[in-house]
């Protein structure tokens, strides 16, 4: 029988007229005004709507099902692909850090030393199965993962073939030895990973291979160790195996749902579940033809091409009659090759997958009728209560929120920022009518939170405005007032600020020219200058912490911010900021003593200030990276590129002061703020160039007056928590 149209039956109720008159007399009917006409109407309109929903579901649930199931195995295959990414990222991160330290070393001819630092190093580093150095005279040191601990192994030169050890690692730092072979034949030098480092700089990968030591397949990083001076041949390569199993443990993400394999370009297996592999070569890595299930085999087949980037390939084949469906996607190794993820399902798993929620439907649907009868039940008798309490409720909101827009001496105006801890407000003093911008912490926004968390939240708050109101210097922004209401919300007042942030400055208008950078830099270096005689680091100097406004007559201010992250004396050793080796600031800013957790002190704020230097003369932060740890590597490794090659405007004596600033030994900086402001004030600059009275209040002329608080959490460069390297 034809679906009848919706039109039609509109049509056919405007013929009849007797029914039509009938159901106008039971809708004018007062009866469907009263508690039990709700009692009726109310369920049957729920119960309606619930049919009508099933029937939509039903309709549509055939169309969506493989929807639901591609976007299921994308999500899938993405969520290996990113866990095998991080997993090879720890591996980077190890190699940096025993790079710097192999740096730093004169020698390596204490096995035990040297197993204890790298074993440190390489702890809880999942997939690390050994650490090394590769020496110049072809031999090795460093430490293998064994049965779940680390032992130490070394390969010493000697005639007839080297001398390899296994040692196992004492607690008082010694080495008790496990094992000794005489006249084996190897030399580091001649192991690829080792010709590749001393040919090329940095970081270097291997092809992936099968480890000698256990059979699996695996991959190297290495890094040549520099030589003692210039044109001298290098001090060894430092070396890192990643045991490619541990992929292997990705590959078990939602098994339920289909098979998971990682391959590379020529096809090789580098990780795939064990019950598809027949048998093994003897040398080498397994590769398609090694695969024994017939649908995995066919979905190879069906792959006539591989994606490039963050696309997905999709892939279908048949076996027996049975349709398969997957993904393949590229997997991008930082620093090195590129591989490859498929996850290969059944339509069988995603239509037990869509039975299962087509039941459920039906439950819901039922539960839902039920609901809706008792609600009109409920509704009914409550509804003329319900009624009161609304109004009731009405005022008690009105009063509550005339009572929340005034604190202490100030009425709330308007929101301007909004974070995950707080919100920023323009607000009024009552009495002398003066704007301010008020910071507050309500205690909605710690709701749920561990009291710990909340109370090194509140420490940190009001840490922030003892510190800002200890500061007098002009460039410091000022604290007005600070204190607790009666609900526990904690604000500070401080003054509002009609301006911009250096990041947006130069986002909107360009690099700025040298004579305003010269004035924005000494302005800061006033503030700056203020904190460090006191013993007090900044440690979170970036171009949203620093603000360009205008005050009554005058333009071009400048003001520093968010002193909340300032800690007296060295390197940081409270609890919060240490745990688990963890550092605290901004990787596109920060020192490479902050990166590497060493001890601060003012030049740490001069490198961060070289940084926002680079920033408003190019347009580009000094270091750039997809990552906080690969910007981190960068600011402890690597020479920034010269300023006169990014931008050929800026003057040569400004360059040298601002890679001055920039400069990875803090002894090779400027020795403090108020030497370095001398420096750029001393400097002459190009007439074009000059940042004059005249010229700041024609630039600010062309902008309209408007307000502008202190945003909570700079969205461009967040402060973050990250890994000490």
């Amino acid at each position: 029988m034809p679906a009848a149209n919706p039109h039609n039956l509109l049509v056919t109720a405007a013929k009849d007229g007797t029914r039509n008159d009938s159901a106008a007399a039971v809708l004018k009917l007062p009866f469907i005004a009263t508690p039990l006409g709700l009692m009726i109407l109310i369920p049957l309109l729920v119960g309606g709507a619930a049919l009508a929903a099933v029937g939509l579901y039903h309709a549509t649930m055939q169309g969506g099902i493989w929807d639901l199931g591609r976007q299921r195995v994308e999500n899938n295959a993405a969520l290996v692909r990113s866990r095998s990414i991080a997993g090879l990222e720890h591996a980077t991160v190890l190699l940096a850090r025993a790079h710097a330290w192999a740096e730093h070393e004169h020698g390596f001819a204490d096995p035990a030393r040297v197993a204890g630092v790298l074993s440190g190093m390489a702890d809880k580093r999942p997939g690390v199965s050994q650490i090394y150095i590769g020496l110049p005279d072809g031999g090795l040191v460093g430490v293998a993962y064994e049965e779940g601990d680390w032992e130490a192994i070394s390969a010493r030169p000697a005639a007839g073939g080297a001398v390899r050890t296994r040692s196992r690692l004492q607690p008082d730092g010694s080495l008790k030895q496990i094992q000794t072979e005489d006249h084996v034949a190897f030399d580091a030098r001649l192991r690829p990973w080792y010709q590749r480092a001393v040919a090329a700089p940095g970081v270097v990968w291997t092809e992936p291979y099968r480890f000698s030591r256990t059979g699996l397949p695996g991959v190297t990083l290495a890094w040549q160790l520099p030589g003692a001076g210039p044109g001298l041949p290098p001090r060894g390569v430092v070396a890192v195996d990643i045991d490619l199993a541990m992929l292997g443990a990705a590959l078990q993400l939602q098994g339920d749902l289909g098979s998971n394999l990682i391959f590379t370009r020529e096809r090789e297996l580098l990780a795939v579940p064990p019950e598809l592999l027949g048998a093994l070569p003897k040398d080498g890595l397994p590769t398609a033809s090694a695969i024994a299930d017939p649908v995995a085999s066919a979905f190879f087949a069906a792959v006539d091409r591989l994606p490039d980037g963050d696309a997905m390939q999709p892939v279908r084949v048949a076996v027996d009659g049975v349709q398969y469906g997957g993904v393949v996607q590229a997997l991008p190794i930082p620093g090195g090759p590129t591989w490859y993820v498929a996850m290969i399902t059944s339509r069988d798993a995603l239509i037990g997958m869509a039975d299962r929620a087509r039941s459920k439907g039906f439950i819901a649907a039922a539960a839902a009728v039920a609901i809706g009868l008792l609600a009109g039940v409920y509704f009914a008798r409550v509804l003329g209560r319900a009624r009161h309490e609304v109004n009731m409720q009405r005022n008690r909101a009105r009063e509550a929120e005339a009572r929340a827009r005034e604190l202490g001496s100030y009425n709330l105006t308007r929101m301007i920022g909004e974070g995950g801890m707080g919100q920023v407000w323009i607000g009024e003093h009552r009495m002398l009518s003066r704007p301010a911008a008020i910071k507050l912490i309500s205690p909605a926004a710690t709701a749920g939170m561990p009291a710990e968390e909340v109370t090194e939240i509140r420490k940190r708050f009001e840490q922030e405005a003892r510190i800002t109101a200890s500061l007098r210097a002009r460039s410091t922004v000022e604290l007005y007032d600070f204190g607790q209401s009666p609900d526990g919300t904690f604000f500070y007042v401080m003054e509002l600020l009609d301006g911009m942030d250096l990041r947006a400055l130069v986002e909107k208008h360009g690099p700025l020219p040298a004579g305003r950078v010269v004035h924005i830099l000494t302005s800061v270096l006033g503030s700056l200058a203020e904190a460090h005689d006191r013993g007090l680091v900044h440690r979170d100097i970036k171009p949203e912490n620093i603000f360009v406004c205008r005050r009554s007559d005058e333009v071009d201010v400048v003001k520093v911010l968010d002193f909340g992250l300032v800690r007296l004396g060295k390197a940081p050793d409270d609890a919060r900021l240490t745990a688990a080796g963890m550092i605290t600031g901004t990787p596109a800013t920060m020192a490479p003593e902050q990166a590497m957790g060493r001890d601060l002190d003012g030049r740490s704020d001069l490198y961060a200030l070289g940084c926002v230097a680079c920033w408003l003369l190019t347009g580009s932060d000094a270091f750039t990276g997809n990552s906080a740890i690969e910007l981190l590597t960068k600011h402890i490794n690597e020479a920034p590129q010269p300023l006169v090659e990014r931008n050929p405007a800026v003057p040569p004596e400004l360059a040298a002061l601002v890679e001055a600033c920039l400069q990875k030994d803090p002894a090779r900086r400027p020795p403090d703020a108020r030497t370095l402001a001398e420096a750029f004030e001393a400097l002459v600059l190009p007439p074009g160039q000059a940042w004059t009275p005249r010229r700041a209040a024609a630039w600010w002329s062309q902008l309209p007056r408007r307000e502008a608080g202190v945003p909570l959490q700079p969205a461009v460069a967040p402060t973050v928590i990250t890994e000490r390297l």
